[in-house]
């Protein structure tokens, strides 16, 4: 007979107050499930996440997706003495500030339809606040009914009640910001908190497509996008905090043996080489990238989303007339069909823009340069830097190829050993997922909205 065991992090968030007649307040609430088992794996995470979901659908919950929660409880024990470890201040304090009130742990395992159980409903606030139970050899419908009868006990729900909300934040061109950054010092940018990486904001609306030689106007949904290519320093800080360099079906994400490489292998952990802490990470595999976009929450940038913010929809942000202002203006986008990222002007015309293949490295760089080397001078319309030319980078598309059974992956933009015309716009190629190259690396995009 075969055992199966999951254990599924739920955060339960404060989210505006909505007055209904009954005066309900309304909760975001963020599902995480990880299975300890080789087999059906997504079977057990979709039993226990519906085990979760249905006994909260009466409970006015609003599901999103977080990942603060998994990284905290990364390394915990994933057996029944979960429920008896101690959860540092420290780590209460991290769940708080990323505004989580409440977190639900609850483990399953499964023995033909009878299953057990365990929850833990835990107050980041305060210690013994916690409500725990283990349940024994349960039908999925009892499982249901006692974790809906815990989850609304009056107790818990009234505790919740007596939060004040958190107030609705907007960013510079008056969204509602995410709960994964916040509005940055510097007009027009944002900061991902995870990793202190600086975003810029792409709005919905349409832009210019290229497609089959034809040209066509396409709409895009919101988004951010990094402003810059992600770095070693905090590449490092992802293998650090998760200690992991390869996924479950064994996926390398960096190669250390590459000589490129300029991160190492220490017996206290992974360190960036003296002087490229902030250098794009490089000898990367896709997978390693989508690894880090999965922990701060994001993804990586599809083809539609690169070109958008690599050439502007046809309304940019008007940068000088927003100079003074707190919130950012938009005006016509006088190049819509840019070939780089400033415009049409060669890289190397009245100023160097970007770190490409130039006659005798007249760019300064004979490698990779620090991500922000060339910010504002060789800058995308929305303010994104490095969109062509110091590293090839990872996007979410497909090639239509096939290499060694697996489909290649599109990578953009050109990189240091890249001539003039690979640096353009319309210029990409495929390559397996498992590669790692000194040259290729990567950036996160947050989607606002369900493409």
């Amino acid at each position: 007979m075969k055992h199966y065991f999951a254990v599924l992090l739920i955060s339960i968030y404060l989210a505006p107050c909505i007055l209904a007649q009954d005066t309900s307040l309304y909760h975001k609430v963020s599902i995480l499930g990880k299975a300890y088992t080789k087999t059906q794996t997504e079977k057990v995470e979709k039993t226990l996440e519906k085990m979760i979901t249905s006994s909260l659908a009466d409970q006015k919950c609003i599901f999103v997706e977080n990942s603060s929660a998994r990284t905290i409880f990364e390394s915990y024990n994933p057996e029944f003495d979960f429920m008896k470890s101690s959860v540092s201040q420290a780590d209460r304090k991290k769940l708080k500030e990323k505004g989580i009130d409440y977190l639900i742990i609850a483990g399953i395992s499964s023995k033909s339809k009878k299953y057990s159980v365990f929850y833990r409903i835990m107050n980041t606030s305060e210690e013994k606040k916690e409500e725990r139970s283990l349940l024994r050899s349960l039908s999925a419908k009892e499982v249901r009914a006692a974790l809906k009868k815990a989850l609304a006990s009056t107790d818990f729900y009234q505790s919740i009640a007596q939060e004040k909300p958190r107030p609705i934040l907007y960013g510079w061109f008056e969204e509602e910001l995410s709960d994964l950054i916040k509005k940055g010092k510097e007009l027009g940018t944002y900061l991902r908190t995870i990793d202190n990486s600086t975003m810029v904001y792409v709005a919905a609306g349409p832009f210019l497509a290229k497609q089959n030689e034809k040209t066509e106007e396409r709409n895009l949904p919101s988004f951010y996008i990094d402003k810059y290519e992600v770095s070693n320093e905090q590449y490092c800080l992802f293998l650090n905090t998760t200690q992991k360099t390869e996924d479950e079906k064994g996926n390398s994400y960096i190669d250390f043996n590459n000589t490129y490489c300029s991160i190492e292998k220490k017996e206290e952990g992974y360190q960036v080489k003296t002087g490229k802490e902030k250098h794009p990470v490089i000898s990367v595999s896709w997978y390693g990238a989508k690894a880090y976009c999965k922990w701060v929450g994001g993804n990586l940038p599809s083809l539609d989303q690169w070109n958008k913010t690599l050439q502007g929809g046809t309304k940019t942000p008007g940068w000088t007339n927003s100079s003074s202002s707190s919130s950012v203006l938009w005006q016509e986008n006088e190049e819509p069909h840019r070939l780089f990222p400033w415009g049409n002007d060669q890289p190397s015309s009245f100023v160097q823009r970007c770190n490409y293949k130039s006659n005798n490295n007249v760019d300064g760089y004979a490698w990779t340069s620090p991500v922000f080397a060339f910010t504002g001078i060789g800058d995308s319309p929305y303010g994104c830097s490095n969109m062509a030319g110091n590293v090839w980078e990872w996007s979410q598309e497909n090639f239509n190829q096939e290499h060694e059974g697996t489909i290649e992956k599109q990578c953009l933009g050109g990189s240091w050993g890249s001539d003039v015309q690979k640096i353009q716009r319309d210029f990409r190629f495929g390559l397996s997922p498992h590669i790692a190259h000194n040259d290729l690396g990567f950036r996160v995009c947050y989607n606002l909205e369900k493409e």
